[in-house]
């Protein structure tokens, strides 16, 4: 099921994204190789807390790093991962919220926001990409279909890069990230 999306069931005036960040947070060290997971805090024009987006597993293995390891080298039978999921569509990122930072400081990309891009238009791709990508029930692989391919994905899809080779690289390892999952 996925979340509420919070501005649109409002006046989407209040929707109006003015920054865009993609945080993230280290997830796991598998062999010796730190994974990061991606979201996105967007600022919104109103006062308040930024809004995020994110996606997740919707089943959590005891085993993940044996899980990531059969992903890595191809031999994972099914996904004991279930399905990629949104977790947030432009919820409020307080203190509780899925991916509320553990740590103050996180790799992150800042996104540009062209001056002439119509900002209403920028929420309403976020969520409605987020909804398609959830609609399908795709299966999550801890190393290609992911929270970093869910991000890629919309920030693809968001309108502000014209082509895939504008797309910022990430300043971490972020398996995943390059992958539409709409294509």
């Amino acid at each position: 099921m996925t979340s509420p999306v919070i501005c649109q069931d409002r006046n989407v005036s209040n929707c109006i994204i003015t920054a865009i960040d993609v945080r993230f947070r280290l997830v796991r060290d598998i062999l010796g190789i730190p994974l990061y997971h991606a979201y996105i805090l967007a600022t919104i024009m109103e006062d308040g807390p930024p809004r995020a987006f994110s996606a997740a597993c919707s089943v959590m293995p005891p085993d993940f790093v044996k899980h990531a390891i059969l992903d890595f080298f191809g031999v994972m039978l099914g996904s004991p991962f279930g399905y990629l999921r949104a977790v947030a569509i432009g919820n409020k990122f307080v203190k509780g919220a899925p991916d509320y930072p553990m740590f103050p400081f996180e790799p992150s990309l800042n996104i540009s926001i062209p001056p002439d891009f119509p900002l209403p238009r920028i929420f309403e791709n976020l969520a409605e990409t987020s909804r398609k990508i959830e609609g399908l029930q795709l299966r999550f692989h801890p190393l290609g279909q992911n929270s970093n391919s869910f991000i890629y994905t919309l920030l693809l899809r968001s309108g502000l890069f014209p082509t895939k080779s504008h797309l910022p690289k990430p300043p971490v390892r972020a398996p995943g990230w390059g992958r539409d999952l709409l294509f």
